[in-house]
């Protein structure tokens, strides 16, 4: 025997209201960032960067694309800035190319970011890498920007001996950001 009253048509989830309407605006929304246009991207493809122990912001230096013109690089400081009005959820990727790092070398990139508390999103760690080549590491954040006042900023912790970024081509540091939703 069928649980529904014959005639009747579900109508989703109690509060909901029409379904259809609800799952097409779902649907919108999640995969909105498909067609969602970058608002930043950028790579370190001159001057090797020194990282040592603790956790420090990339240097990147290539500037691919900042529509927004949110770059700040001054003195040390390489993050990138949402305008005023610009507030919402991004997808950040980023991935940290080192030289080839010697055993002891634990290695995990970092996508930080200022606000009421700060916050890191960590991606893969890498303990005692293979010794014989380039290694990149990469981490992938959803995370909630307010323009105007977070800033975002790809960053390396590292243990072990001090260690280069690569800038040999096509193993460089990088990080992009594409804006999702104002939700």
């Amino acid at each position: 025997m069928s649980p529904f009253i014959a005639g009747s048509t579900p109508h989703g989830t109690l509060g909901q209201g029409d379904t259809f309407a609800n799952l097409t605006s779902q649907i919108t929304s999640y995969f909105q960032f498909l067609t969602a246009k970058a608002v930043f991207r950028a790579t370190q493809i001159t001057t090797a960067q020194t990282l040592t122990a603790g956790l420090q912001g990339v240097n990147l230096n290539n500037v691919l694309e900042d529509p927004y013109g949110g770059w700040v690089h001054t003195a040390g400081t390489f993050w990138w800035l949402p305008p005023a009005g610009l507030s919402g959820w991004f997808i950040v990727n980023g991935c940290v190319y080192t030289a080839a790092p010697a055993a002891t070398n634990s290695i995990i990139p970092y996508i930080g970011t200022n606000g009421s508390a700060s916050q890191q999103f960590a991606g893969s760690a890498t303990s005692n890498p293979s010794v014989s080549h380039t290694a990149g590491r990469t981490v992938i954040a959803v995370m909630h920007a307010t323009g105007g006042q977070n800033w975002i900023q790809l960053q390396a912790a590292l243990s072990g001996a001090n260690l280069n970024t690569s800038v040999t081509a096509g193993q460089n540091s990088h990080m992009e950001i594409c804006f999702v939703s104002e939700w």
